[in-house]
């Protein structure tokens, strides 16, 4: 036999031993399993025999492949070998309990283990940490560690004492609990202020909590679980004290150090640095006169990005019309205390008409167009009107955006002198503008 004794399930092979020839092979051999029905296997290769019970293998005898000349079959010596297997019953073990403990105190679990000892058993918790332990004798058995955390432990395998050491898979799941220390985690804190100063806070804990006593560091105690509300009329940083205990009968000591601080507040202040911003005179320069301040953040109406968060910044306001724009100032200190002022902003306006005294559409692709510059004007009640020498309209548009291409009626006109009335509404302050100029045209 390849190996004895085995455990439970193990297969083992027939192993040849020397043959001594009587006449040629191949040799084919007979056997049975444990009183089975007779099997046979060719010299050289090796049958398997599963190990399920401790039996007997009877190797009954061996053929040649001479044929007998008087029977024709052939020659076969008679053997009855006896191989005795033993076969080792597999260790069992269940993993019967769990625990319940506080954070900190010991945790046990229960086993209850079956086989030869030494029996070793290994479990593992669902992060895939593995765990083993050793037992010297059978039965009732408990694993005992500090309980940190909860976790569910589940029997991976057991090993017994026997020679060769025998496993089996393990079974059970079972779950120590560990439950935590109550503590606490304040929400929606105005926790930096200004005198007076009106400290609140809603108290989120980890576990239900039956039982709070907080110190507030102000003389006050609260016995509010989740809101806890306190005036303070010192400055100075204050620390809060509270004892919970858990529902779960833990106790714990939370500590919130330093936790309300009590600050003045800065004063926001700022002003236009240079002369008065106009659509022309559009690049502003902020200056910033905030007492008090650390760092600062900037709501300019209708500018992109309107938010900036520097000193002092430089901005460019839109130029195609005069307004009024918002600005404000917000202004933070080291401590969190927050002054805002905001203050109108006006840009004013000024008149932009421009119209060039010549154009030249002659194909070249150089100045074909003939198009004034009209920022300064709305787009409703704009009108461009172009007259000849003799005073016939060639051309009229109410679209700021539409220039003249020099043709009258699908035709180029001829090179020379032309008039452009312009008109229109002032964008800022909404007065009649009229613009008159003269035009060379040339090709």
């Amino acid at each position: 036999l390849s190996a004895n004794p085995v455990c439970f399930g193990t297969n083992v092979n027939l192993l040849n031993t020397a043959i001594t020839p009587g006449n040629s092979g191949p040799y084919t051999i007979f056997y049975t399993d444990n009183g089975g029905v007779e099997q046979s296997y060719t010299a050289g290769s090796s049958p398997s025999i599963f190990g399920d019970i401790s039996k007997t293998i009877v190797v009954k005898r061996i053929s040649d492949n001479t044929l007998s000349t008087t029977s024709g079959t052939a020659c076969i010596s008679q053997i009855n070998i006896p191989l005795n297997l033993t076969v080792h019953a597999l260790p069992e073990g269940k993993l019967l309990s769990g625990d319940e403990v506080c954070k900190g105190d010991s945790a046990t679990l229960g086993f209850d283990l079956r086989g030869q000892a030494p029996l070793t058993i290994s479990f593992q918790d669902e992060t895939g940490s593995t765990y083993t332990s050793t037992y010297t004798s059978d039965g009732a058995s408990s694993y005992t560690f500090p309980g940190t955390n909860s976790h569910t432990y589940t029997a991976i395998s057991i090993t017994d004492g026997n020679t060769p050491q025998c496993s089996n898979t393990a079974t059970g799941v079972e779950s120590v609990v560990v439950n935590l220390l109550p503590d606490a985690t304040p929400n929606s804190i105005t926790q930096d202020g200004c005198l007076p100063f009106m400290a609140a806070a809603t108290i989120t804990t980890n576990v239900p909590v039956v039982d709070c006593v907080w110190d507030m560091g102000n003389g006050d105690v609260l016995t509010d679980c989740a809101n806890l509300s306190t005036m303070y009329t010192n400055y100075g940083s204050f620390t809060i004290t509270g004892n919970l205990t858990s529902d779960k009968g833990c106790t714990n000591t939370v500590l919130l150090s330093d936790y309300f601080t009590v600050h003045q507040d800065p004063k926001a202040d700022f002003y236009v640095g240079g002369d008065q911003p106009t659509v022309l005179n559009n690049d502003v320069q902020f200056r910033n006169a905030t007492t008090g301040g650390d760092s600062y953040q900037w709501f300019i109406e209708h500018v992109t990005p309107d938010t900036l968060f520097t000193y002092e910044p430089r901005v460019l306001f839109p130029a195609d019309s005069a307004r009024t724009y918002l600005v404000c100032l917000r202004a933070e200190s080291i401590f969190t205390c927050k002054n805002s002022i905001c203050k109108p902003i006006l840009v004013d306006g000024e008149e932009i008409i421009y119209i060039p005294n010549t154009f030249t559409p002659d194909g070249d692709g150089y100045n074909e167009v003939f198009l004034p510059v009209t920022t300064s004007l709305l787009e409703t009640n704009y009108k461009m009107i172009i007259f000849n020498r003799w005073g016939e309209e060639v051309f009229v548009t109410e679209d700021k955006a539409e220039g003249w291409d020099g043709r009258y009626q699908g035709e180029l006109v001829k090179s020379g002198t032309y008039v452009v009335i312009i008109t229109g509404h002032n964008d800022y302050n909404g007065a009649k503008v009229q613009k008159i100029s003269h035009l060379n045209l040339l090709r």
